[in-house]
């Protein structure tokens, strides 16, 4: 289990990289990734104004059909908590719909 939670994390922590706006540390323990995710704070596709954790993970729940923990409870309001805990085949399916929904936002913005 612990080699196949160390791909888990290794694969989302690589993917989310090539996200353009996500700042991150690899974690070392744990089930779970703490992005940071304020560069996109700004306008939703729909109009919906995005400018904290707890919207982000509506507008990812919405948008995305991703369920995500908002950074707030952690008092950190710019990070949303991903669990990689999911076999493969759903981290690669809501990584992807994540990274969607998130260039959405930026194209939105400018």
């Amino acid at each position: 289990m612990r080699a196949a939670f160390e791909e888990r994390r290794n694969f989302v922590y690589d993917f989310l990289k090539t996200i353009n706006g996500i700042a991150l540390t690899k974690p070392e323990g744990a089930f779970y990734i703490f992005p940071k995710i304020d560069a996109f704070y700004g306008t939703a596709p729909d109009g919906k104004k995005i400018s904290n954790s707890t919207e982000m993970t509506l507008y990812l729940l919405k948008e995305a059909h991703v369920a995500v923990v908002p950074g707030k409870g952690f008092e950190a309001e710019d990070y949303i908590r991903i669990s990689y805990a999911a076999g493969m085949e759903q981290l690669k399916k809501g990584l992807t719909q994540i990274k969607k929904a998130l260039e959405n936002i930026n194209r939105t913005k400018k």
